[in-house]
């Protein structure tokens, strides 16, 4: 994964942070995200990446 540039505004989350997943010299754009500084009605899901969908994580 790397730093993507992108950042979305949740009222109620605050500002959400962005990676591009890049695997065999493909790149996805934004799939992944995180908030590292939460609103205190999110403060749990600091430290938590959420992917969407279309991302499989596998174990080898």
């Amino acid at each position: 994964m790397r730093d993507s540039t992108h950042t979305t505004v949740c009222h109620w989350k605050g500002t959400a942070h962005y990676y591009d997943i890049v695997v065999d010299g493909s790149t996805g754009t934004n799939l992944g995200w995180y908030y590292p500084t939460p609103h205190s009605a999110a403060a749990n899901i600091k430290d938590h990446v959420a992917f969407y969908p279309q991302v499989r994580i596998e174990q080898d």
